[in-house]
């Protein structure tokens, strides 16, 4: 390290703000006054090169993106003089990097753009000629920043992330893995699914020939295969998606599978989380472990709220959850456990509400509205889902629970309505049917918690009549995945509806 240089490691805020109190606090006793603050935001392969400074400390703080950081040291007296260094961070790590006097600096931008918040401790006036870049013809600085540009191309070692996604071709799972893959292209992605009736390789099909993507076909009550796959592929972090998910099954089909796979198997997961070292565990579950809400009663479910599953489903995934809670207490196994909202968006299986709507209207049937169509849910799209997930992923802490929902709270019968307005039909489509046995009434999500964590979604309710044409558009411009899954699943489509 460069002398003088410092990094340390802050907790990120959610607003720009408080990151910037964050970094003030942490910056002492070199910054006993912040005489201004900048933010930089550079776009993909975009350089900033190079900034250097008489007498000015400076901080650097990265809110968002991917850096690479390169520092020159231009001081005789110092005992690295000369040496050049690379410092790569990212959005997970919250590195604030201290640099004296005389060290010059440049940035590039990886992968994403790239925001940052710089500090400087006197104040960056052009008339003072200590806040200027490095002067070309003072002999005593001995570098030519123009030969010296090439070392932003030196590859730089990142972070090793070989990333196991259980359930990864699921509805959710494949969502999560694009995001991934777009985002992040050096992580590997090993997706472990056993390929029940939901699960669906062609949701990945534009994927599957990339190096840094592998599937396995798996189950995770399989502790032996699954335990092989995380030595052999040299597993860093689990995520979760793997379960049994459909309510209409689990009250009408028996839930012996519901019970095994969404209570055993996190067990299974868990014990080979514990014993083979990962750094994070993320369990995806769902708001319906807490039961219901009633219609006329403003409460949300937030992290405390106690676990009362009205359902068959909701019971085995509750199962999951607890087990998690005593892994991280009783061995501190490094677990995460979300509780997300209903989700909507591309490659869901059509057995559930919004595909399951467009598959009626496409066929010319109607659709059908349980009871009164009362019911409210919290509806999220799977890319808000997705960069939640990312987010726990990388800066979730050991041992919480957080809760994930954009306070889109809709009826069925909106949504119906939503659809059939979307589609250009008439309410004439709808067709109310009898209710089924504990069909919980409300649900909402207080996700304040994560948000404090800097999740900022996308598809808020004010967006939401925009994402759902958005999905509507998705399935009616690939209908060669539409009629492929209809001609592979109809055999299993809503088979236990009542």
């Amino acid at each position: 390290m460069i002398q003088d240089v410092l990094i340390k490691k802050i907790i990120q805020n959610n607003t720009s703000k408080h990151k910037i109190a964050e970094v003030n606090k942490y910056g002492d006793p070199f910054f006993k006054a912040i005489r201004q603050t900048d933010f930089l935001e550079l776009e993909k392969d975009e350089i900033k090169a190079f900034l250097w400074h008489r007498k000015t400390w400076t901080q650097v703080f990265l809110i968002s993106g991917e850096m690479q950081l390169v520092l020159h040291d231009t001081r005789p007296e110092s005992l690295t003089y000369e040496k050049t260094e690379i410092i790569y961070g990212n959005e997970s790590d919250n590195k604030l990097v201290i640099i004296p006097p005389k060290v010059a600096y440049g940035f590039k931008s990886i992968d994403d753009k790239l925001k940052l918040i710089i500090q400087y401790s006197e104040s960056r006036d052009p008339e003072n000629l200590d806040e200027i870049e490095i002067p070309e013809n003072d002999p005593s600085i001995n570098f030519n920043w123009n030969l010296n540009k090439d070392i932003f191309n030196v590859n730089i070692e990142r972070e090793k992330i070989n990333l196991l996604v259980c359930g990864g071709a699921g509805f959710i799972g494949s969502n999560f893995i694009h995001y991934m893959m777009n985002k992040y292209p050096h992580y590997k992605i090993i997706n472990y699914d056993k390929l029940t009736y939901a699960g669906n390789l062609d949701n990945l099909r534009d994927v599957e020939n990339k190096d840094n993507y592998v599937f396995v076909n798996g189950d995770i009550c399989d502790y032996s295969r699954l335990e092989g796959v995380i030595k052999d592929e040299e597993i860093t972090h689990v995520i979760n998606f793997a379960a049994e998910t459909h309510v209409d099954r689990s009250i009408y089909g028996g839930c012996v599978d519901f019970v095994l796979t969404n209570s055993l198997g996190v067990q299974m997961i868990l014990d080979a989380v514990k014993n083979n070292g990962i750094k994070k565990y993320v369990q995806v579950s769902t708001d319906e472990v807490f039961g219901s809400l009633k219609l006329t009663d403003d409460s949300k479910f937030d992290e405390n709220w106690p676990i009362m599953p009205n359902m068959p489903y909701a019971a085995a995934k509750a199962g999951g959850d607890l087990m998690c809670n005593a892994y991280y207490v009783t061995h501190k196994v490094p677990v995460v456990v979300t509780h997300c909202s209903n989700n909507y968006g591309p490659y869901q299986f059509p057995e559930k509400l919004i595909p399951f709507f467009i598959f009626k209207i496409l066929a010319g049937e109607k659709v059908p509205v349980y009871g009164d169509g009362l019911n409210v849910r919290d509806w999220i799209h799977t890319e808000d889902h997705a960069k939640a997930l990312d987010l726990l992923l990388h800066k979730g802490e050991d041992g919480e629970v957080y809760n994930i929902g954009v306070d889109n709270e809709r009826s069925n019968i909106d949504i119906t309505r939503m659809v059939l307005k979307l589609m250009g039909k008439s309410e004439d489509m709808m067709e109310f049917v009898k209710d089924r046995p504990g069909h919980d009434r409300r649900y909402a999500i207080d996700s304040s918690k994560i948000r404090k964590l800097g999740w900022d979604p996308k598809y808020t309710k004010e967006n939401f009549e925009k994402g759902l044409k958005e999905t509507i558009d998705w399935y009616l411009n690939n209908k060669d995945w539409v009629i492929d899954i209809q001609n592979k699943k109809s055999g299993e489509m809503n088979v236990f509806k009542r």
